[in-house]
C-alpha cells in the first residue's frame, strides 16, 4: 500500500500542466461581425427511383364479401391481370424556396416559403390471360406518384 501511495504522490508532484509559449491568438473575423439578417433564395433538384413495381390483388379488391360481395366476373378478372407490374418508378425530384431572417442579438426570426414537386412515373405492359368486357385485353399500366 505505501508504493502505491508513494508512486501516486510522487506522479501528483511531477505531473504539470502542458504550456506552450508559442501559441497563436485565433485570427480575428476578417469580414467583420457576422449577421443572420437578410433574404435568401435556394433550389433542390435530384433524381428518384426504386425497383418496386406493383403487387396486383384483384381478388380482393373486386370480392370482399362483408362488404359488397364477390360479382360473377371477379375470378375471370383475376385471370386476366398479371399479379405483379414491375413498373420501375423513376423521374425528377425537385423545388426551392425563398425567405427573410432577422437577427436580434443571439436569436435569430425568420419567414419561409417552399414548394416541391416529383415527376416520378413508371410502367409496363403485359398481356392478360382472358378479356373482360370494359377491361382491356392486353393492358399497359403507367402510375403516377405526384
Amino acid at each position: 500500500m505505501r508504493k502505491i501511495l508513494g508512486l501516486l504522490g510522487a506522479t501528483m508532484l511531477l505531473a504539470s500542466s502542458a504550456s506552450a509559449a508559442d501559441l497563436l491568438k485565433a485570427p480575428a473575423n476578417a469580414f467583420g461581425a457576422s449577421s443572420w439578417t437578410g433574404w435568401y433564395i435556394g433550389a433542390t433538384a435530384g433524381y428518384g427511383w426504386t425497383n418496386q413495381g406493383i403487387d396486383n390483388t384483384v381478388t380482393s379488391t373486386f370480392c370482399t364479401a362483408g362488404i359488397i360481395g364477390c360479382p360473377a366476373s371477379a375470378p375471370a378478372l383475376a385471370a386476366a391481370i398479371p399479379p405483379h407490374l414491375s413498373t420501375n418508378p423513376k423521374g425528377f425530384i425537385g423545388g426551392g424556396e425563398i425567405g427573410f431572417n432577422h437577427q436580434a442579438g443571439q436569436f435569430v426570426f425568420g419567414v419561409e416559403a417552399d414548394f416541391s414537386g416529383a415527376d416520378i412515373k413508371g410502367s409496363d405492359a403485359q398481356a392478360g390471360a382472358a378479356g373482360i368486357a370494359g377491361f382491356p385485353a392486353n393492358p399497359s399500366y403507367s402510375p403516377k406518384i405526384a
